[in-house]
């Protein structure tokens, strides 16, 4: 009830929330910031969610630039902090990634990074730069998995803890994507810097996985792109497409 106050609040004092106010000696979401750990202490996931996409309400409307980045990082180091530390530990060993309390968390902090990310809007790109090419690793990585364990064990395995789990932080890694370009300022940074390294990890992993495997919301995804991106993004969506094979996965654009 408390997260869901702050956000009601945060939509309407966000401007004075990011902005140094008389008689103090910081903007208050600083004094958010600098105390998080103990304010989210106690705060169940999904409470701690709707606790920082309120905060982004409000370093989305910081003014300055670099100061919005500045915040932005202070903001995400924890979630930061536990993605860096899995990310090692796969390079060393991928089998870390079969470990439920793993999958969890990496489903937590992306979930994290979406809410922050719908509420930022465009500034969210520092983090997304930040994160994105490990992001899409671990999309192939958790892919992998799950195609594996349903080579192994048949469709049933799609109903177990673990395969819902990876299939989570596959269509979490599709929502932040889908989220940052919805709210992109730039679309054509997006479409040189972004979106090739998308559909080469997206569509491809697509194609070569079981049936089973296969998420509804790759679909989705693209096409909420393609409307978005428009018909730059379609020459190169083709050029994958049709290198890769994938004509009859896809829809004729």
């Amino acid at each position: 009830m408390a997260c869901d106050t702050f956000i009601i609040i945060a939509r309407c004092c966000k401007r004075n929330m990011s902005v140094l106010q008389q008689d103090d000696h910081e903007p208050f979401i600083d004094e958010i910031i600098r105390n998080l750990d103990k304010i989210t202490n106690d705060l169940s996931p999904s409470q701690i969610h709707t606790f920082y996409e309120a905060c982004g309400l409000i370093v989305g409307h910081v003014p300055s630039s670099s100061s919005q980045a500045r915040m932005l990082g202070s903001l995400m180091a924890a979630p930061n902090s536990a993605w860096d530390s899995i990310v090692a530990q796969a390079r060393e060993d991928s089998a870390v990634l079969t470990h439920t309390d793993t999958i969890k968390l990496l489903g937590s902090v992306l979930k994290t990074n979406v809410a922050v990310c719908v509420s930022v809007g465009g500034g969210f790109l520092p983090q997304l730069t930040r994160i994105y090419l490990d992001m899409l690793a671990l999309y192939r990585s958790s892919s992998q998995l799950i195609s594996n364990t349903i080579a192994s064990d048949g469709p049933i395995a799609t109903r177990t803890p673990r395969v819902r789990g990876l299939r989570t932080i596959k269509k979490e890694v599709l929502k932040l994507v889908e989220a940052y370009i919805n709210h992109a300022d730039d679309l054509d940074q997006v479409n040189t810097a972004l979106i090739p390294q998308l559909l080469e990890a997206v569509l491809v992993d697509y194609n070569q996985n079981l049936p089973e495997a296969r998420d509804h919301e790759v679909l989705d995804t693209m096409t909420a792109i393609i409307r978005k991106l428009g018909v730059n993004l379609v020459r190169v969506f083709k050029l994958i497409i049709y290198r890769e094979g994938l004509q009859n996965k896809f829809l004729p654009l």
